[in-house]
């Protein structure tokens, strides 16, 4: 048994039977427990310590109001491991294959009552007030970090390239629809579903306080690119709860960031290749090339 599994395991005093590998489980190391007293718990080990406590207090937030895991216990760790998270299981299976209008209809239901959970502020400090000029500075702040951890990704050519696009959408950026609380990963594989129904959003570690578009990034690539036709049913669901974003104005800058965060992502795992990897550097290729 991998060690830090066994490290929570031991933490939370937990008596298992069974462990259970889980899908669609990328940037954390997730287990499915089978208890002796018949229970089954989900146990998280996020990538950083800064995802176990950023999920901590989503998940406290959320409870009541959305289909959300329920937090049993945390761990913030030790020196080695960066933490762990005890979380209820809910039935149903992340949503794979194709989708059927009313499925869309119910994942555009479910993003916009999540952006009806209204945040002070904007970014993991959203319980501190801040104004709109703050969601700007954000992706300002991103443009005089990325670069810098890009070089050994990029090209010159197409590092100067995407330097300049995302200038360009910066310049055109709408005033943020929010604040309030966006997943960051709002995607099929992160939404439960069974009989035909939504019965969980999953998977925190990234949510923070922020402008409402930036969640339709996951959604455009992972299934408005691969079936154009689910885009209106997830936006007539979407509009029945809250009215839209200005996705035509603010969203082309989110794509290209998201593209940019998923290479840094891929580089800090030491995985520059693979489906994943190369999907992204066609978005970004794509979007510099326009």
């Amino acid at each position: 048994m991998n060690r830090k599994i066994q490290a929570a395991i031991d933490y939370f005093r937990l008596n298992v039977t069974t462990i259970q590998l889980v899908e669609e489980s990328y940037s954390s190391t997730v287990r499915i427990l089978w208890l002796t007293s018949g229970e089954k718990l989900v146990l998280k080990l996020p990538f950083n310590r800064n995802k176990v406590m950023r999920e901590q207090k989503i998940l406290t937030l959320l409870q009541g109001r959305l289909p959300v895991p329920r937090l049993i216990d945390g761990w913030l760790g030790d020196d080695e491991i960066p933490g762990a998270l005890l979380l209820s299981y809910l039935p149903g299976a992340c949503v794979k294959g194709a989708m059927t209008p009313n499925d869309c209809y119910a994942m555009g239901e479910l993003l916009a009552r999540l952006h009806m959970v209204k945040t002070q502020g904007f970014g993991d400090d959203y319980e501190q007030v801040s104004d709109a000029s703050a969601w700007r500075q954000m992706f300002i702040d991103y443009l005089a970090e990325w670069p810098l951890l890009c070089e050994p990704i990029l090209s010159p050519t197409l590092l100067q390239r995407t330097v300049a696009k995302y200038n360009e959408l910066l310049a055109m950026l709408p005033p943020p629809d929010g604040p309030c609380i966006i997943h960051v990963d709002y995607r099929p594989g992160n939404i439960l579903m069974e009989n035909g129904k939504i019965t969980g959003l999953i998977d925190f570690e990234s949510a923070r306080g922020g402008s409402a578009e930036r969640d339709f990034c996951k959604i455009k690539e992972e299934l408005w690119d691969i079936d154009p036709a689910t885009r209106h049913p997830f936006l007539d669901g979407y509009q029945t709860i809250r009215p839209l974003p200005d996705l035509e104005g603010a969203l082309p800058l989110c794509v290209l960031q998201n593209a940019l965060g998923s290479l840094i992502w891929c580089l800090r795992r030491n995985t520059s290749s693979g489906p994943f990897w190369e999907r992204n550097m066609h978005v970004l290729v794509c979007i510099t090339s326009e």
